[in-house]
């Protein structure tokens, strides 16, 4: 009997680990889920490290131009943040995308010290519908470099519409 193999293109480690895991979940409960691949952050091993979920730039304001939605963007500056601060990575940013009239969270990028352990709560937050406000709300310790997502929050909350 012939052997077949199939070449398929390498997916990256996370990704593997991700699909591993909801067949897991699927097996486990016996449900049928999906994975939101616009969730999994993206380049966390690169210098200056990165995180970024769905969109985090031009791509998700011309899907919202052609939905005929209106987002808001906010940038929190790690210049600001104590612990940036003390321990001297103080050039990072956060970048929180939002949907101007629900408020709902729709992207996040991160680029600093530490992005990809930052990015999760961003993925949590799309994943689960989250609201500016909720994250705005949201209490995080101090000093944190995960204090940036909600002081990006909080300067969108004080926007106003586009």
């Amino acid at each position: 009997m012939p052997h077949h193999l199939k070449v398929c293109p390498p997916k990256p480690l996370v990704v593997q680990y991700a699909n591993g895991r909801l067949v897991a979940l699927q097996l486990h409960l016996f449900v049928i889920a999906h994975l939101e691949r616009g969730l999994i952050a993206g380049r966390p091993h690169q210098r200056p490290a990165q995180g970024k979920t769905r969109y985090s730039g031009p791509a998700l304001s011309y899907q919202a131009q052609q939905a005929g939605r209106a987002i808001k963007v906010a940038k929190f500056p790690w210049a600001a943040s104590g612990r940036a601060a003390t321990i001297g990575r103080s050039d990072g940013l956060t970048k929180l995308i939002s949907d101007a009239s629900s408020g709902r969270v729709l992207g996040v990028g991160i680029v600093g010290h530490g992005a990809g352990e930052l990015i999760a709560e961003a993925a949590l937050a799309i994943e689960t519908a989250v609201t500016v406000e909720d994250l705005a709300l949201t209490i995080h310790a101090h000093p944190t470099l995960s204090e940036g997502l909600m002081e990006a929050a909080e300067s969108l909350l004080h926007q106003s519409s586009p």
